[in-house]
This record gives C-alpha cells, structure tokens and sequence, in this order.
C-alpha cells in the first residue's frame, strides 16, 4: 500500500510458494499482480481462486474485478462485480465498473455507473484513483483513459490534494 512493490512482491512468491493451492493467497495475489507487472498472471491467479472456492468471500471479489481489468478481461471484471450487492462494493469497485463499461465501449453504461459511482462518493476522481502510492505507473496508464471515456472528473480538488499530497498529478490537473 505504501509502494514498496519489490519487497510485497516477494512476499507473495513466498506465501504462494509455500501454500500453492490457497484460494486467500491467490485471490490476494490476484489483486496486487498488475501492479508487480504481471497483469495476466493476477488473472489467472483469479481464476484458479474460483475454481478452487466459487463461494469466494466479498473482498476476493475486489481483488478478482481489479485482476481482470488489468488483465483486459473487462467482461470478467464485469461479472465478478455484477456478483456482489452494489452495498458491497468498495470505492474502486466503482471505479472498475464504470471504466470496464468505457473500455468495452458501452458509453450509455459507463456514464450510468459513473454517476453511481459519484453519488457514493462525490470527491472521485482520475488523480484521486490514479495517483496513490499502491498503483505502479502501469496501473495508473491503465485505468485514466478508460476513466476519462466513463466521465470521472480528472483533477482531484484542492482538499483532497491537501490531505494527500503526494498524489502523482495529470499533467491537465499541474496548473490548476
């Protein structure tokens, strides 16, 4: 969460190296492997998470639907969070939603789940998902344009930056 992308990843292939066949650890995995540059990898981690647990609890699902869009599996992200209640869904559930809608080029859908996604939470924004420490660069390429294409405001407001200022910034969002 912090950034320290070498070190967790390690970690990891420990975990899956002593305990393979852990639906947790994959499904854990699963959620972290774009960001350590194995997007694919995360997706099939999620994949055999399923088979080995298809009552995966509500967090494996976050990890599953962030796997897949990653992975470009925007489709499978879909239908992981189609799965839970919309009261289940974490912050970048939303996100995932809206941006897999945009990156299938389902534009009625997309600006449809953004706007769900801005009713739970008003403050969202590109910068806001994008530029925190657990996202590796990427990730971040990964997600703007798709963001973009769903109607996320880009820049993060003037509060948010002042509680979090080491967001990395746009670079639209640099002189505002």
């Amino acid at each position: 969460m912090q950034g320290n992308f070498a070190a967790s990843e390690a970690e990891f292939e420990t975990a899956l190296r002593l305990n393979p066949g852990d639906a947790e650890i994959l499904a854990l995995y699963s959620g972290w492997a774009s960001t350590f540059g194995h997007p694919e990898r995360g997706a099939e981690m999620a994949d055999h998470a399923i088979r080995l647990d298809p009552n995966y609890q509500v967090w494996e699902a976050w990890n599953f639907s962030t796997a897949y869009f990653a992975a470009g599996r925007f489709e499978d992200a879909l239908r992981i969070l189609e799965r839970l209640s919309k009261d289940n869904y974490n912050y970048y559930s939303w996100v995932f939603r809206a941006a897999s809608y945009a990156a299938l080029g389902r534009a009625a859908e997309a600006k449809a789940a953004t706007s769900d996604a801005l009713q739970h939470f008003p403050d969202l924004t590109i910068e806001g998902i994008t530029g925190t420490a657990d996202n590796s660069d990427a990730d971040r390429i990964r997600l703007i344009e798709p963001m973009r294409a769903a109607g996320f405001r880009p820049c993060a407001k003037p509060e948010t930056l002042a509680k979090n200022p080491q967001l990395v910034r746009l670079p639209e969002c640099l002189s505002k």
